[in-house]
């Protein structure tokens, strides 16, 4: 984690957004023990904001940020609603869930999007308890 558990540390952090950096996280368990050890540092009743790239229900129009990412170092890991939800499961995870961002808790009606998988973002809030 280099510098950053001293961001988290020795001080009370109320919010740690995540966003946009999980699908930055290669496949595996690596990528939930990196968010454990972020877990681990923060003080209880702090928040994770997060959100993860997902091609779940619009792949085509997923693909072309996959291939512009794919020969750089930090290529994209897709990630269905599941393995997002496994991904941050240690925090008590804030209603209404692990949802596509457009239907996090939008301000109005006209607001939530009438095809939010167009998005191809889902988003969560979690609580360390």
């Amino acid at each position: 984690l280099g510098n950053v558990p001293a961001l988290v540390v020795g001080r009370r952090t109320d919010v740690l957004a995540w966003t946009p950096m999980g699908h930055a996280l290669l496949a595996g368990h690596i990528s939930r023990d990196v968010i454990r050890r972020y877990y681990e540092r923060l003080p209880a009743g702090s928040y994770l904001g997060f959100s993860h790239v997902t091609g779940d229900h619009y792949p085509e129009g997923v693909q072309g940020l996959v291939k512009l990412y794919e020969s750089s170092s930090n290529p994209v890991t897709l990630r269905t609603r599941d393995e997002v939800a496994e991904m941050i499961d240690d925090f008590e995870i804030v209603e209404p869930g692990v949802v596509y961002v457009p239907n996090w808790r939008p301000d109005t009606p006209e607001d939530a999007w009438e095809n939010p998988e167009r998005s191809i973002v889902y988003g969560a809030v979690g609580r360390k308890a």
